[in-house]
């Protein structure tokens, strides 16, 4: 009977030490609220109902963005239905539209306190046409925001950084649909240099486990955008990332509070470049609301940290080394500093610009040994963007590249072999910003000055393209490649279509909403026409810079016939550095025709098509040669005309009754196999259902036992 008794207890105990609530610290954990209609974007105003499954507990609520505590001021019992409407519940009326943020947390009858439930409602009868874009919700105590002893925003406080001048804030995203995607607490820090101090801020957003069970933010956020999140190298090479660890909300830097703003001057030059060597920052706008109140048009970006270089090559953050290069005053001289990394990761840099610094890069040996150092591809591509946009906030400011802490090992992944690569971003002052006369200016120039001192082109900032100019390998390739990409990648219809899609993005209820707030954006529409006349002149312009500064001679047009809907061709066209086809940009009516100089080898590479073999050229060469110069063939009486001719081999795409009967065969162990896997997915879902009702029987037939033992057991007491 005894060892019944102890049984029993045993079971009593256990089941009590289930039911009871967690306890951690000191407050006991209890179940959130639950409110009556999710966050969201509504066309009609609804009451809002705050419940709780705990039996006896009170509700307390706030609207102003802060953390409900018992006894505060700004912290309501809930009593009634809340009366949610295009007429936001705010302490003080805000003269910009807003939305109604509730935050609300339950009171057990012992005192135990909830975790706090944020919901952020957006109520207007037009409210899914004003902006079509995603909406961000940032909620959080505004003492975190402005109070001047501890608000990141406070004027006193903006050029604060790192981790203590981080605040903790809840984040929602809900898409351009209006569906909510996400909703976790989050840790919040400004971001930027100078634009610190501007009225409308760049925001850091971090997931941590301090704040969330969500670590990370899981969504797919830039697939659809013009510039994708992907990885790029190794293994998952061009999988989308969709997992991140942290986000930039991006104000536009220079272009935030600029009249002559578009907001995505950056976004533009990085999506020029989406096929190129470059580590480029995913884009997808976005309208951020703090607190309820409408706070401006961000950027979503993607952050370039180690984490970032983790992210996009599948490699250990611990084993990425970023540098950030700052330049002395009055002699400006660079000094490389560690953003990522350990202060022994310096040698490396220090080793590559002293060997640039004091060798002569026109020997070969050693140009070779500075290519095992630095990545030339990718070095070239940084300096073109740059130049092509005219960047007037560069080479001297904006400037990090990062490397693997690895020997080189030329046979790694790319990316992985341990060379030094540059990062874009910032690229804000491109196109014209504030001045564009800038569209005549000549970067080329400015990136290749010595001795300067001052910003923004120092002599240490322009020292590493100034030595490898030195080096003609160096020099033809740097020509060939700005003129390929100002004849693909910059072609002006093309870069004035993707402008087109971008500006799409964006809202002109946004828009004005921005323009009322900050005051001195001018006609946004406008703006957008500026810059296309800026692309529309810069192309000939830079191309007459790049003729004079090398002595490249007169320039001829090259037309190169290639596959259209009429004429498959069977192959594609490589020139220099890039790879043409019907699909290419620039090609019109099935004719590819770009200027390139009669001193600049242009090489041509015939690519026959699977299928295919390639027969000779036609036009200004009937060479069988797959190979040739075009440059060659220029002479004066005028362009430079050539079609490859491809021969089919084979018939191409038709099957043997082999291989057919061999994917037959394939097709049916596939269907075999995804039959068995279904099976077994169901055995496994049947069996999990067997467990639950089986646990289900099994602990009532216990409980049943156990009353009946109870029960006999007074009655035996009783007789």
């Amino acid at each position: 009977m005894l060892k019944k008794k102890k049984y029993l207890t045993l079971f009593i105990m256990l089941s009590l030490i289930f039911l009871l609530p967690v306890k951690v610290g000191a407050e006991t954990i209890i179940s959130e609220p639950t409110f009556s209609v999710p966050a969201g974007l509504y066309t009609e105003e609804f009451d809002l109902t705050i419940t709780s499954d705990v039996e006896d507990a009170s509700i307390y609520y706030t609207i102003d963005g802060s953390v409900p505590s018992v006894g505060n001021a700004t912290t309501y019992p809930y009593a009634n239905p809340i009366k949610i409407s295009n007429t936001p519940l705010r302490e003080k009326p805000s003269p910009f539209f807003s939305g109604t943020v509730i935050r609300a947390i339950v009171v057990g009858p012992e005192g135990s306190i909830s975790k706090t439930a944020t919901a952020s409602y957006f109520v207007d009868n037009n409210i899914f046409n004003r902006y079509s874009m995603p909406i961000i919700s940032i909620t959080t105590d505004n003492a975190n925001l402005y109070d001047n002893s501890i608000g990141i925003m406070a004027p006193s406080n903006t050029k604060n950084r790192g981790k203590e001048w981080e605040r903790p804030i809840h984040f929602e995203y809900f898409d351009k649909d209006g569906n909510l995607q996400l909703s976790q607490d989050a840790g919040i820090r400004l971001h930027g240099g100078a634009s610190r101090d501007w009225a409308f801020k760049s925001l850091r957003i971090y997931a941590r486990s301090e704040y969330d069970e969500q670590t990370q933010f899981e969504y797919d956020f830039f697939s659809s955008s013009v510039i994708p999140a992907l990885v790029n190298s190794g293994e998952k090479q061009d999988d989308i990332i969709t997992k991140f660890k942290r986000l930039l909300l991006r104000a536009g830097g220079n272009e935030g509070t600029a009249g002559d703003a578009t907001f995505f001057r950056d976004a533009l030059s990085q999506a020029l470049m989406t096929n190129t060597k470059l580590d480029l920052q995913a884009y997808s706008p976005a309208v951020t609301f703090i607190n309820g109140e409408f706070y401006g048009i961000h950027n979503i970006r993607e952050r370039q940290d180690d984490k970032y270089i983790e992210d996009h090559y599948d490699i250990d953050e611990n084993e990425v080394v970023i540098y950030e290069f700052t330049y002395e005053e009055g002699t400006g001289k660079q000094q490389p500093v560690i953003s990522s990394g350990s202060e022994s990761d310096l040698e490396f840099y220090n080793t590559l610009l002293e060997f640039i610094t004091k060798n002569d890069l026109s020997k070969k040996e050693n140009y070779e040994q500075v290519q095992q150092w630095l990545d030339i591809e990718n070095f070239v591509d940084y300096q073109i963007i740059n130049i092509y946009g005219a960047n007037r906030d560069w080479p001297g400011n904006n400037c990090k590249a990062w490397r693997v802490r690895t020997e080189y090992n030329p046979e790694a992944a790319y990316g992985l072999d341990g060379r030094l690569r540059y990062l874009v971003y910032d690229m804000d002052f491109n196109f014209g910003l504030y001045n564009m006369r800038a569209v005549n200016m000549n970067s080329l120039a400015d990136a290749t000055k010595a001795g300067g001192t001052e910003w923004p082109n120092q002599d240490g900032s322009t020292l590493f393209l100034r030595k490898l100019l030195e080096n003609e390998e160096f020099q033809t390739y740097f020509n060939q490649r700005f003129l390929d990409l100002l004849n693909t990648n910059f072609d002006k219809d093309s870069v004035i279509t993707l402008i087109d899609q971008i500006s799409g993005y964006y809202s002109n209820g946004a828009i004005e909403e921005q323009k009322t707030r900050y005051f001195l954006l001018h006609d946004w529409h406008r703006n957008i026409e500026a810059v296309k006349m800026f692309i529309d002149k810069r192309p000939a312009i830079v191309k007459s810079h790049l003729a004079g500064k090398f002595k490249l001679g007169k320039m001829y047009f090259l037309s190169i016939g290639v596959a259209n809907e009429t004429n498959p061709l069977g192959g594609k066209i490589q020139i220099n550095t890039i790879t043409i086809d019907g699909n290419s940009k620039g090609v019109i009516n099935g004719v590819w025709k770009k200027s390139y100089y009669e001193k600049l080898p242009t090489l041509l590479t015939a690519i026959p098509d699977e299928g295919y073999e390639f027969v000779s050229w036609s036009g200004a060469s009937d060479s069988t040669e797959p190979t040739i110069d075009a440059s060659m063939l220029y002479n004066d009486s005028g362009d430079v005309n050539l079609t490859p001719i491809f021969r089919l081999i084979s018939a191409n795409g038709e099957e043997t009754k082999e291989s057919a009967t061999t994917d037959y065969e394939n097709d049916n162990i596939d269907e075999a196999l995804d039959t068995k896997d279904e099976q077994k997915q169901s055995n496994q879902n049947n069996n999990s259902t067997f467990y639950i009702i089986s646990l289900i029987i099994i602990t009532a037939l216990f409980i049943l036992v156990v009353v009946s033992y109870v029960r006999q057991n007074r009655k035996n007491n009783h007789s």
